[in-house]
């Protein structure tokens, strides 16, 4: 997990923010020297010298190369968010004098990763699979609340049926994270699912909002059919990345394309993950537009064979309004 101060976390923010603006992150250097944090330095610094007009594609490459890969840890999370691997990629692919534009579409972002074991038992924290926490007045979601985007009727299934929990996210353990602060004091997203696959072979996807001044109480699961039954609990870690838009027919192909036959970086950011640049599936970039970013990209069984992916509107993320989410794609086949 990364771990640095509050300070830093404003630096990491601020730099972000200004799109790696060179004096920002000049002044992200002189702090991490004044405090004898030269490896790290010294990393920022490459970055500054790769985004210069005379900038040297093999030699750069090489020398972040090395820096990145002595960096281990909390310290490789944090090279991560700051852009390291698109710097390494440009370098690699002789696309540097491209960097500046690569890095000014970059969106922070949080890859999820799981692991079989007991989740925090205290109410209200992040949390995959298992049971939820729920106020005692919201009823177990069912398909009726899900999207509809298989277009399946009432006549052909049972709008009743219960749906599978999926996950929460602590909101405020995500505001913990340099680029996230907005979210402070937002609650937490419960989502579910609802699968059926000897008929109609569709997933749909709920999302629950709940504020954070709401009384939560654990809730057993139901005990459903083998597509939505309960899954054991697994320990959930967010990391810390870096997202770039893709090319694939998306609402930024105009942005990423160059001309000059240079193509832009892969995205760092996981595949499944929290915010930052919705990523292209089957072919297709699923933004509905540039003022969207994905709010989640998520598996819902535990083979990850199917994931949703749900997209919100900036402005909406950014007023706190996360009841207007949109699902945007459902990928079935890994």
């Amino acid at each position: 997990m990364l771990n640095i101060t509050a300070a830093e976390g404003k630096l990491v923010e601020k730099l972000l923010a200004s799109k790696y603006e060179r004096e920002v992150l000049r002044e992200y250097v002189r702090v991490l020297e004044a405090g004898n944090d030269t490896q790290r330095a010294g990393l920022l610094r490459l970055i500054d010298q790769a985004m210069q007009p005379d900038a040297d594609a093999s030699e750069s490459g090489v020398r972040m190369r090395e820096a990145r890969e002595a960096l281990s840890g909390a310290e490789a999370d944090w090279a991560a968010l700051v852009g390291a691997q698109i710097v390494v990629e440009s370098a690699e692919t002789e696309s540097l004098h491209h960097l500046s534009r690569w890095l000014t579409l970059a969106l922070p972002a949080l890859d999820v990763e799981w692991e079989l074991g007991d989740a925090p038992v205290e109410h209200g924290t992040t949390r995959y699979f298992g049971d939820p926490d729920l106020p005692a007045d919201m009823p177990w979601p069912t398909l009726a609340d899900c999207t509809k985007g298989f277009k399946v009727s009432a006549d052909e299934i049972d709008f009743r049926s219960q749906c599978r929990f999926v996950c929460q996210i602590a909101l405020d353990d995500l505001a913990q994270l340099p680029g996230f602060a907005h979210l402070m004091g937002l609650g937490m997203l419960s989502v579910f699912s609802f699968g059926e696959a000897e008929r109609f072979g569709i997933s749909e996807v709920c999302v629950k909002w709940i504020r954070k001044e709401t009384d939560l109480a654990r809730r057993a699961h139901p005990d459903l059919d083998e597509f939505n039954q309960r899954l054991p609990d697994r320990k959930v870690r967010l990391k810390p990345n870096i997202s770039l838009p893709e090319e694939y027919e998306g609402p930024w192909s105009a942005d990423l394309e160059v001309g000059d036959g240079c193509e832009p970086p892969d995205s760092p950011a996981s595949r499944f993950g929290l915010l930052g640049h919705t990523r292209a599936t089957t072919g297709d970039d699923p933004s509905p537009g540039k003022d969207w970013q994905r709010l989640f990209s998520l598996p819902v069984d535990e083979d990850e064979v199917v994931w949703h992916t749900v997209a919100i509107r900036n402005s909406d993320l950014q007023r706190g309004e996360l009841d207007q989410w949109r699902a945007v794609w459902v990928d079935m086949d890994g």
